[in-house]
């Protein structure tokens, strides 16, 4: 368990530091990297302790499997991935999206891929529907997390 725990841990900073790195950002100092690591390392947890939730509540594992598979495009339908959500999108897609962890993950690494452009912000409001901001996202991002892995402890408990 440690084990698994500890390269889940390091997985996001090797994939990030690479990723930073090929990408080739305009602002390539090591504060925009080490966000951009962060954001990763708060999208892993996120998606461990939901793993974990959907293991647990779900006694089978291919069915655990199926089941994480579709909360996970449910997931990316509500973080931008399938849909554009904006203002204009029927009440569903909004719904998922203010519940969907992948919505505040996209923004923050949007957000952080292009620090301090002024001319971005406008594009993110409009075209896009990203307006929370890197703190907003983050404290949500963390929510979740702890949500999650609470959920994962209370079923356990009950079922001890």
């Amino acid at each position: 368990m440690g084990t698994s725990l500890t390269l889940y841990l390091i997985y996001p900073i090797v994939v990030g530091l690479c990723s930073f790195w090929f990408l080739d950002f305009k602002d390539n100092t090591i504060g925009n990297a080490m966000r951009y690591v962060g954001i990763d390392i708060l999208l892993a947890l996120v998606g461990i302790t939901l793993g974990f939730l959907i293991g647990t509540y779900v006694k089978k594992d291919t069915s655990a499997i199926l089941v994480l598979t579709a909360v996970i495009i449910t997931m990316g339908l509500g973080g931008g991935v399938f849909v554009k959500v904006t203002s204009d999108s029927n009440l569903f897609i909004k719904c998922i999206t203010w519940i969907s962890p992948m919505r505040y993950g996209n923004e923050m690494l949007l957000r952080t891929m292009l620090f301090e452009k002024e001319i971005m912000s406008p594009l993110f409001d409009y075209l896009i529907g990203y307006s929370y901001g890197i703190p907003i996202c983050a404290i949500s991002l963390s929510a979740f997390s702890f949500g999650f892995f609470m959920l994962t402890y209370f079923i356990l408990l009950h079922r001890a």
